[in-house]
């Protein structure tokens, strides 16, 4: 039985099939927190959907009852977007007349009572500190975050600590207890960036919280293939245009063209992050060089010094980093070999980066 495309059971339930090897390791994995970050479309908020529910078919029994309870929250930036797209997925695919009343009074709740299984869902949105005061008290089997890039680290620690808490141990715990997350990809700032290593870390001021690189044991983080790949004109420096990647995932369960619909009108740091699954850059204020290009001005590797030619060394004595760079000046040409600062030294890795015909 099918119903739009998607296979059905014969009590007219939906047949999942996950659209990549990426989604199916996630789906496999049993780690304390799961992280998945893709492009849209790439089909990660309905892989989180459906492990709620593995995991709910997974809870023992408790002999008393004889039901396998668990109880979940999920988490997003704002009620409107759990309304409008978290809520939704859910439903389509938990309808209420087939898997139990939803109500929806604010905080947003799904009991489904289908069989052995009492699976609790409660729908929150978190974005500000203030939002840490709804997880007191709480006790939950696990949590899903929708939409990580716009969670904060204290949120995050906050939620992840409500996990493992029921069902209660004296009544069986729980089979599994975790962290379930999707993402697209984040600025260069995020939480996560840090400790994934991706981006550098270094020591932070007395007033600014620490994170230490490097991702915990029980920590499981997959990244989907790119949704499309840049087309470089002759030179390969340039970026020409964009062409779909045979290796994207769901895109079995996209309507033709959809990538290249959504290419359309937008900026390079748009597509990087929500089509190619790149981290961005920040750039705080009006830059200096609008036409700055990450692809373009920094190198594949770092650059060494050319003997023969003079060494300019810049100083910025700042607020509370002060920093110094060490370039040089080669056929009207920077480049800039170190970057040193407060806490330590590091390559920037940047070529032919601008024309300075006033130096």
């Amino acid at each position: 039985m099918t119903e739009f495309g998607l296979p059905h059971s014969k009590e007219g339930f939906p047949i999942y099939e996950p659209g990549g090897p990426v989604l199916r390791e996630f789906l496999a994995d049993r780690s304390h927190v799961s992280i998945i970050r893709g492009p849209i479309g790439s089909g990660t908020s309905s892989a989180c959907v459906l492990r709620i529910y593995m995991h709910a078919m997974e809870q023992r029994l408790n002999p008393d009852t004889g039901k396998r309870h668990s109880r979940w929250v999920i988490l997003r930036d704002s009620y409107p977007n759990l309304r409008n797209t978290t809520i939704k997925t859910w439903l389509d695919w938990f309808p209420e007349d087939k898997f139990g009343r939803f109500f929806w009074d604010r905080p947003y709740r799904h009991e489904i009572r289908i069989g052995d299984i009492e699976l609790d869902v409660v729908f929150f949105s978190a974005l500000e500190e203030g939002d840490i005061q709804k997880f007191r008290s709480m006790e939950y089997t696990g949590v899903w975050f929708n939409e990580l890039e716009y969670m904060s680290h204290l949120i995050f620690m906050e939620a992840e600590s409500r996990t493992g808490r029921y069902p209660a141990i004296a009544r069986g715990g729980a089979a599994w207890d975790g962290v379930l997350a999707d993402m697209n990809a984040p600025d260069e700032t995020h939480w996560l960036m840090k400790v994934t290593g991706e981006v550098q870390v270094e020591e932070a001021d007395e007033d600014e919280e620490y994170i230490k690189p490097g991702l915990p044991h029980n920590w499981r983080y997959f990244v989907q293939p790119p949704a499309v790949l840049e087309v470089r004109d002759q030179s390969g420096r340039n970026v020409a245009g964009y062409r779909n990647n045979p290796e994207a995932e769901n895109v079995k369960w996209l309507k033709p063209g959809f990538y290249d619909e959504k290419c359309q009108g937008k900026t390079k740091a748009w597509i990087d992050s929500r089509l190619r699954n790149q981290i961005t850059f920040v750039v705080d204020g009006s830059p200096v060089f609008k036409n700055f290009n990450s692809d373009t001005h920094i190198a594949a590797e770092p650059l060494k010094v050319v003997p023969g030619q003079d060494v300019i060394v810049g100083l910025d004595f700042g607020r509370t980093r002060p920093a110094a760079i060490c370039l040089q000046v080669i056929d009207g040409r920077i480049f800039i070999q170190h970057e040193f600062r407060r806490y330590g030294m590091k390559y920037l890795n940047s070529m032919d980066c601008w024309s300075a015909p006033h130096l």
